[in-house]
């Protein structure tokens, strides 16, 4: 049996790095992994690995860890990703992993009870659907401090009502993520709790709350509700942990759990509570004054809910070092004074909340902020000029109203080399900026000039660059051999012109690159095909020429979006497109193409899938970016941006525009008809 060994846990002398013992293992235990071996196959149907013939020392095969100390019984077997069937002769097992064996199913669980040494078990993604009886088989193990059943399908389970009576458990870690479970389950959970539980993973579930009993488990510190379907009270959610519970836990994570109702003050009573997370739910009215009162509290997330009202002056109070209350409908915060008393916070979000007009200056008396988002926050001023001698990690100011110019940074080491500022109405000519950058988005302001500034960012973790939807001329310098980290590239809607300079073939990573509506001229570099990361490619509204490049079909395989209409492209559509098998928009409009089209378009079925396109993999601070994005694809008037209801896929939202009059339809049947092409090629989700 061909297993992976890459979870082992060393659990006693006599073994070298990898897993070898010096004595042998026991014969009966031998055999029952001979025999358990015999039941097996691999995945492709051949026989198991394990064989006589490969020596006589268990110890030794893949999988198996030995205690030479205990006899040399077998205490450990890795099973991950491998078949399952009954092995209960090894009765010193203490680790047993089992996770995501396949299809695997298991409708009798008893041979688990012969394993009274077991300490940790994993049996994620195994179906126990019809094993009745695994909650008793379980709480009979003494010893079982660790077990996680995620996706067993538990919910399928049918419990006679004679079990778990006299049941105990040592249970101190108990996963039951993804496993659609109901409030039925609260019956046979009891006897897999005990005062030793300090860590329950319910998440993934269809939980409408949770038992009173689990409010007197003094030991639990980590609970885990996130993503629960059923619609839940969150007051009363809090009321079902009030026992002994409340004293003990620490972490609450419960992230689009379907919460409704308020943040009662009840939420004081958890003085032990390090780490709080209720994003992404409905629990609307005010926040609780006595929230920023929790003496150990350094983890606030209350990001996505319907929280409005203005923050409590008690905010002053608080210790947290992280504090998210994102896109809620907040309106403004306390006095400069009880906001400066935040002192501890190293991340502050505050999207979406109402902060404006004035940009707020207790800022600057955060010494310890290294991450601010304070994008869409209605501020409509200057940025005071000791804000910009900060240190940041990460500073997102976008979609405001915030003008004036940007000064220098070059000299501020510490400024972040994450920056966000589009949407505004900040002008001039773009500064030096640190040379550490990662990220930098400037789109959609007033900036003027050139872009020479770009031969000062020598980073070579540089992952995005948005400087569309401004007035800058000039060329493009040849100094980007500095980004061959660069995933996304957009210089949209300026007014640059040129060649496009060799460096760019330095930019083989790059996912996404838009340079639409510009004054680029001469053909397109044939370093370009070297870009096969490329998804999306816009370069339509310049002066390119030549004939439409085969590399395109033949290089870069990976392409949604393929955007080359009204620039100055000649010849015919090459074939080689019809290679683009994950095409879904191309427009190649307003050129000076000929002759027929390749009938082989035909099979680009993608172009008939609405809401199938990926955005690149982007910088994990910038997936709200890709937004605007959205814009430049339909900018061309062939499809219109939904609202944003996916922050992971911004890109699904897009949409076919649709056409009121049919003779404006640009769909590939028009032009078929004809036979040629007058103005080149248009196809949008062709359906």
């Amino acid at each position: 049996m061909d297993t992976t060994a890459n979870q082992l846990v060393a659990v006693g002398g006599g073994g070298d790095d990898n897993g070898v013992t010096t004595n042998k293992c026991l014969d009966k235990e031998r055999d029952a992994l001979l025999q358990f071996k015999a039941k097996l196959q691999e995945p492709d149907g051949s026989p198991s690995k394990w064989r006589p013939e490969d020596g006589d020392d268990c110890c030794n095969w893949r999988g198996v860890r030995c205690d030479s100390q205990t006899g040399h019984h077998v205490t450990e077997l890795d099973l991950y990703a491998n078949g399952l069937v009954e092995f209960g002769n090894l009765t010193n097992l203490q680790y047993l992993y089992l996770e995501d064996v396949g299809r695997c199913r298991v409708e009798n669980l008893e041979w688990l009870s012969h394993l009274s040494h077991l300490m940790r078990l994993f049996m994620d993604g195994i179906s126990l659907a019809k094993a009745n009886r695994w909650v008793d088989v379980i709480s009979s193990l003494p010893k079982l401090s660790y077990l996680s059943l995620e996706r067993c399908e538990l919910s399928q389970v049918m419990y006679p009502h004679s079990s778990f009576l006299n049941s105990s458990s040592s249970i101190e870690f108990l996963h039951l993520e993804n496993n659609n479970l109901n409030s039925s389950m609260h019956r046979w959970l009891f006897p897999l709790t005990n005062n030793n539980l300090s860590t329950l993973d319910l998440s993934g579930n269809m939980l409408d709350g949770i038992p009173k009993y689990l409010g007197n488990l003094c030991s639990l510190i980590t609970l885990s509700f996130d993503n629960n379907s059923a619609v839940v009270n969150f007051p009363d959610f809090l009321n079902n942990l009030s026992g002994c519970t409340l004293l003990s836990l620490q972490w609450l994570f419960a992230r689009r759990s379907q919460f409704k109702g308020s943040l009662p003050d009840d939420i004081q009573n958890f003085s032990s509570l390090l780490y709080l997370d209720l994003s992404g739910n409905h629990i609307n009215g005010t926040i609780s004054e006595k929230l920023w009162e929790l003496p150990s509290l350094e983890v606030i997330d209350l990001s996505q809910n319907h929280l409005s009202g203005a923050i409590s002056e008690n905010i002053g109070n608080s210790k947290a070092v992280f504090v998210d209350l994102s896109k809620n409908p907040l309106q403004g915060v306390p006095s400069t004074d009880h906001m400066s008393n935040l002192s501890y916070v190293m991340y502050l979000d505050l999207n979406s909340c109402k902060l404006g007009p004035h940009f707020p200056k207790w800022i600057q008396k955060l010494e310890n902020l290294t991450r601010l988002d304070i994008s869409n926050t209605s501020i409509s001023d200057t940025v005071p000029p000791e804000f910009w001698n900060m240190q940041f990690d990460y500073l997102n100011l976008s979609s405001n109203n915030i003008t004036g110019e940007v000064p220098d940074l070059s000299s501020n080491s510490g400024f972040s080399p994450a920056i966000d500022l589009s949407s505004n109405n900040f002008y001039g000519p773009i500064p030096h900026l640190p040379s550490n950058l990662e990220l930098l988005n400037l789109s959609r302001n007033k900036f003027s000039g050139g872009i020479s500034f770009l031969c000062q960012v020598v980073n070579w973790f540089f992952k995005f660059l948005d400087l569309s939807h401004n007035s800058l001329t000039g060329q493009l310098p040849d100094c980007l051999r500095h980004f061959r980290q660069l995933t996304v590239l957009n210089l949209g809607h300026n007014s640059l012109f040129g060649k496009l300079p060799p460096s760019i073939g330095s930019l083989i990573h790059l996912e996404a690159l838009y340079l639409y509506q510009n004054n680029f001229s001469g053909e397109l570099p044939f370093s370009l095909k070297n870009f096969t990361s490329l998804t999306s490619l816009n370069l339509g509204a310049n002066k390119f020429s030549g004939n439409v490049p085969v590399w395109i079909g033949e290089n870069l395989s990976r392409l949604y979006v393929l955007i080359l209409r009204s620039n100055n492209f000649f010849g015919t559509i090459p074939s080689e497109l019809c290679q683009l098998a994950n095409l879904q928009i191309l427009d190649l409009s307003r050129n000076n193409l000929h002759g027929s089209i390749p009938s082989c378009l035909n099979n680009l079925t993608r172009m008939a899938q609405v809401g199938f396109l990926p955005p690149p993999n982007v910088h994990p601070y910038t997936s709200n970016m890709y937004y605007g994005l959205i814009d430049e694809v339909c900018s061309v008037g062939i499809c219109e941006a939904g609202d944003p209801m996916d922050p992971g896929d911004p890109f699904s939202l897009i949409r076919p525009r649709k056409m009121e009059n049919p003779s404006d339809t640009p769909i590939l049947d028009r032009f078929r008809r004809k036979g040629a092409l007058d103005k080149g090629f248009v196809s949008i989700f062709a359906s």
